[in-house]
């Protein structure tokens, strides 16, 4: 069996790539392959079942220069061998890979309205870093070799890279992980309202995105004093929001905080495939998202809730919404189990493989004819 060779800078960890990185890794491991991690943050767990090349990220500021000099680093390791299959997740070492995951893109992003909404230095250093990812992106995809398959987080970013960049190779879906269906019981939902203040005088409405602009902060303050409504809002930076007749709840537990809610909003400007969205409808609690998310189509097409296009009010959405039946959202869940996802990233290495298998097969004969 050949050696998968993962790359990303941090594999395991709380972001929602570190967790999809994660992902990858054990499922080669559970198939049998072996694998080597080639990163500057791993979990203990995986370094246990794992060989790892550990490439050390700078420290020292702007984030321009930490990529960069991070993607410098790896290109200096990545000696590869003839077995390994190399997946990796970031553009600019596209054409080291035999696979390459997809989970953003800098262009769609500002299109769809992503901007840096703070003041200072440091909010012109984020400037400049945005500016140079969108740059980056251009030169990376568009040169781009042909036998690197791609894959994406969502049909909705491949959509968005097609638009632009033209037709990936490959091209299948392979989603963040689903959470297993664990619905929320009746009594955790009651010890979860009381945790959270909640006096159950209407619907109860969920949002993770703290005060970041691009979570769509500015949209759910629509629903702040709405009638019939009762709001929570977590995430970072949640305590500086102070709206009429909301809860503020800060950092949460998301797992503990979900059967509080009766629905989630997430109108983000663009999520290409935000892991929250299926760890809410996991518990049963159906979701309100905008067009620009991932999960957009999914949700539409099982009717897990609202796909909110702006041109009404979000109130009405959240009430829509939460008419949303319980096997929808179950659905989704087992659509996009981690069994399902884990089988489809294999298929894309069996590809890989199968390939490789044809061309020795193709230079014999190449040279009995001659």
């Amino acid at each position: 069996m050949p050696r998968l060779v993962l790359v990303h800078h941090r594999i395991g960890g709380a972001t929602g790539m570190g967790r999809v990185a994660a992902f990858v890794a054990h499922t080669a491991l559970d198939a049998g392959w072996r694998v080597r991690l080639v990163a500057s943050e791993v979990d203990p767990e995986l370094r246990e079942r794992c060989y790892v090349t550990p490439v050390p990220r700078p420290a020292r500021r702007p984030q321009v220069r930490q990529d960069l000099v991070w993607y410098a680093r790896v290109m200096r390791r990545l000696r590869r061998e003839p077995e390994d299959l190399v997946h990796v997740h970031d553009p600019a070492l596209l054409r080291l890979a035999d696979v390459m995951t997809c989970h953003h893109l800098a262009f769609s992003a500002h299109q769809h309205g992503v901007r840096v909404s703070r003041t200072g230095i440091g909010a012109w250093a984020r400037r400049a870093h945005l500016g140079t990812l969108i740059g980056l992106d251009e030169i990376f995809y568009r040169s781009r070799a042909a036998h690197t398959r791609m894959t994406f987080v969502s049909e909705f970013l491949r959509e968005q890279f097609r638009d632009r960049y033209g037709e990936p190779t490959d091209g299948s879906i392979t989603a963040p992980p689903s959470p297993p269906w664990r619905p929320a019981a009746d009594d955790e939902r009651v010890a979860a309202r009381a945790r959270h203040g909640v006096r159950g005088t209407g619907l109860v409405v969920g949002y993770l995105g703290g005060d970041d602009q691009r979570k769509g902060v500015h949209v759910v303050r629509q629903l702040a004093g709405a009638e019939g409504i009762e709001l929570l809002l977590a995430g970072p930076g949640a305590d500086r929001l102070h709206w009429p007749a909301t809860t503020n709840v800060g950092f949460v537990d998301v797992d503990a905080f979900l059967p509080a809610c009766d629905v989630v909003v997430a109108p983000a400007l663009f999520d290409a495939a935000p892991t929250a969205v299926t760890q809410a409808l996991a518990r049963g609690v159906p979701m309100v998202v905008g067009r620009a998310s991932g999960w957009a189509g999914p949700i539409a097409r099982a009717g897990a809730g609202v796909v909110w296009d702006g041109q009404v009010p979000l109130l009405h959405a959240v009430r829509e919404a939460a008419g949303a039946p319980s096997d929808a959202c179950r659905s989704i869940t087992e659509t996009y189990s981690a069994a399902r996802q884990g089988a489809r990233l294999l298929e894309v290495y069996e590809r890989v493989l199968a390939v490789r298998r044809e061309r020795p097969a193709v230079c014999a004969s190449s040279a009995d004819e001659a």
